[in-house]
């Protein structure tokens, strides 16, 4: 790591360039040899988004926060200087870079279409802060996504993934959740062919929208990490109807809304230590009868 003081605080220093022929070119890492082996003084972060596609498919990132337009390599020999924009004419895996560094937002559908057979991965996005809504929305024929490296993501958007992975979803790894305070409507519905997730890491979540998780085929849910949750708004797992088993957060009964519909399989809710605030609560206490401790 590389550093400077500026008014007598430590900074770290993220970038480093020089020039040859007029231009500005990006240093990536220094490194010294010891013992003939490479040990790093200085590694520059190395985003980018890999896209494996089956047929041919436009991509725009023309509501992305932070990306410099000076070039992007499209990772098919295609350089661009003027455009957000691009079509790939044939199936294929493409590695696509750019200076994402400063990429704060992925905004509203950002890549959102039906990319048959389509894997994406986003490499060392580490200063992203929101996801807008309908991320990757609609992606139903896709089959993997995955978030590589640290993110800083703390607002979550409407849409996020809905109706994606119809056709199975492997691998599914998604960013860092220990920053997320806020999740919008529809999270992850209408995923028919999401089995199970982990949602441990949201202890800092207070508000969840509505249609949470709807008609997934998750068969339990465990919550109890949950623990800042303040408010659920309505439909609250709609048609989950695999779902056997729920853990809820043990802390004050968070707002409820309303419960979704269908929830046919459903035989236990644990409430821990709350039992008894949960089966009094307006929302929840509609299904009261399966509520345990």
């Amino acid at each position: 790591m590389l550093e400077f003081k500026s008014d007598g605080k430590k900074k770290r220093i993220k970038s480093l360039y020089f020039m040859s022929d007029g231009k500005k070119k990006r240093i990536v890492s220094l490194y010294i040899k010891s013992d003939g082996k490479k040990k790093y003084i200085f590694k520059a972060l190395n985003p980018y988004i890999e896209l494996t596609i089956a047929q041919s498919a436009p991509v725009d990132f023309s509501e992305v926060s932070g990306i410099n337009m000076d070039s992007i390599d499209w990772g098919d020999g295609i350089v661009t200087t003027d455009t957000l924009s691009h079509t790939y004419e044939s199936a294929g895996t493409y590695r696509i870079k750019a200076n994402f560094n400063d990429v704060v937002t992925l905004g509203r559908s950002f890549l959102n279409s039906t990319f048959y057979d389509s894997k994406i991965v986003f490499n060392d996005f580490v200063n992203l802060e929101t996801i807008g809504d309908s991320l990757l929305y609609f992606h139903q024929y896709s089959t993997g996504i995955e978030f590589k490296g640290k993110t800083k993501v703390k607002t979550i958007g409407n849409g996020f993934l809905r109706s994606s992975f119809n056709r199975g979803c492997s691998p599914f790894i998604l960013f860092d959740l220990s920053l997320v305070e806020s999740i919008g409507n529809e999270f992850l519905g209408g995923c028919v062919k999401l089995a199970s997730i982990d949602l441990s890491a949201l202890s800092k979540c207070k508000t969840i929208g509505s249609y949470f998780m709807f008609s997934t085929i998750i068969t339990s849910l465990d919550l109890r990490n949950l623990t800042s949750l303040e408010s659920i708004a309505t439909n609250f797992l709609h048609n989950c109807n695999n779902l056997t088993e729920l853990w809820l957060p043990e802390r004050t009964p968070p707002t409820l809304v309303k419960w979704g519909d269908g929830l046919t399989a459903l035989t236990k809710i644990h409430c821990g230590s709350y039992l008894n605030q949960y089966k009094s609560a307006s929302g929840w206490n509609t299904k009261s009868n399966l509520m345990v401790e």
